[in-house]
């Protein structure tokens, strides 16, 4: 059951000497393959990679006894599978080696290798594959115009050159504001994004600049326009309008409009 190379003797007793032809050689060959006795191995131990890094694997291939056998005479099939069972990517191993599985789209997958419809012993393999360092271009920010004097948020949105969001890591997203608006902060919020928050002493046109490393994120920089506080309404200065028939009868639904101005009588949005 051992493959290998074998010398066989042949005696007409232990202490005599060889029979004719004695001794020769003898090979034995390996048997056909099976799955379940063959495995695949991981040239690197981390199911994790780094999107867009290339993950390589090799096939022992064995036949029921275990012996070794040449991957070359079998050819093996690599598929990636998404959680919903989707086929994300699919290849061939060849010679049993399969050098450079690269995959962009971070997410969690199984690999699968098989050979005809039997999957070897081991597989699937569970890889996750992780957001690849930010990326300036493919980040953005979010900003809405703001109010002086009124604390406003926005936020910037990381992701890595194939568009994957980053989801773990501190990027080195900074904040400029100009002209100056006074103290700006930027916090990690969840695994999506950065918030930034800044109170614009006045009314104006500012530039928010936006970097990750010193390059700047898609939309940067960014006209950020800030409107004057219109302050609180001045209850002298608005008023209340009836809204209905001049004389509602009872049982009837009727409705009042206030009209809102402040201290300068500049009208506010009603509410």
């Amino acid at each position: 059951t051992v493959a290998g190379r074998y010398q066989v003797w042949i005696r007409s007793n232990p202490a005599e000497q060889h029979i004719g032809n004695s001794p020769f050689n003898v090979t034995i060959e390996p048997t056909v393959l099976d799955t379940a006795a063959s495995f695949v191995t991981m040239l690197e131990a981390s199911t994790y990679i780094q999107a867009g890094n290339a993950k390589n694997l090799t096939v022992t291939a064995r036949d029921i006894y275990r012996n070794v056998i040449h991957p070359a005479q079998y050819p093996f099939a690599l598929t990636l599978l998404t959680p919903r069972g989707e086929v994300h990517k699919s290849k061939s191993v060849l010679n049993g080696v399969m050098d450079g599985l690269t995959v962009t789209a971070a997410g969690e997958y199984k690999l699968y290798v098989a050979y005809g419809s039997a999957g070897i012993s081991g597989t699937p393999i569970d890889l996750t594959v992780m957001p690849g360092d930010a990326s300036s271009v493919n980040s953005s920010i979010t900003a809405s115009g703001g109010v002086a004097r009124i604390k406003a948020t926005f936020s910037v949105t990381v992701r890595d050159r194939y568009g994957n969001l980053r989801t773990e890591g501190v990027d080195q997203v900074s904040v400029v504001v100009t002209p100056d608006a006074g103290l700006v902060t930027v916090t990690p919020k969840g695994a999506l994004t950065h918030l930034v928050e800044l109170t614009p002493p006045a009314a104006g046109t500012y530039t928010l600049i936006v970097t990750i490393g010193g390059l700047h994120v898609a939309g940067s920089p960014l006209a950020w326009p800030v409107v004057a506080d219109p302050g609180p309404p001045s209850a002298a200065l608005s008023s209340a309008v009836y809204v209905g028939a001049p004389f509602p009868r009872a049982g009837f639904s009727w409705s009042a409009a206030a009209i809102l101005r402040n201290a300068d009588g500049v009208g506010l949005i009603s509410g």
